[in-house]
């Protein structure tokens, strides 16, 4: 059988479509090893609480949490590929899914943003 040509059968076979796995870590132990992760970047405890709220309260992976702590630091996307030992194409795929989850523009933006929360809580006690 040639390219050109396909026998009815092989349309209408069942095809087996793999799934990627579903993550069996429970949010807490997530959000524990990813705040344990922004921990490594970032020592400041009022900076620390709002990653951990953001992170709860969106159900970042402890990648996407670690990635939040780097968007506070004037970290740029090719120390980025050092720092986490990973392709460019990685980073590009980590920001981009994270960018999504939490409906931000940029890491310039999400660090501001974090930043803002954790003068304000500071500010308020």
């Amino acid at each position: 059988m040639n390219n050109m040509t396909m026998s009815h059968a092989s349309l209408t076979a069942p095809v087996s479509v793999t799934r990627a796995p579903v993550s069996t870590m429970s949010n807490d132990k997530r959000v524990r090893e990813g705040i344990e992760r922004a921990r490594r970047v970032v020592d400041c405890e009022p900076l620390l609480n709002v990653i951990e709220a953001m992170a709860r309260e969106r159900g970042l992976t402890a990648k996407q949490t670690e990635l939040v702590a780097y968007a506070t630091t004037p970290v740029d996307r090719t120390e980025l590929v050092t720092k986490l030992g990973v392709s460019t194409n990685t980073v590009k795929t980590r920001v981009r899914h994270l960018l999504r989850a939490l409906d931000e523009k940029s890491l310039d933006s999400l660090g501001k943003q974090v930043l803002r929360r954790a003068l304000e809580s500071v500010s308020a006690s």
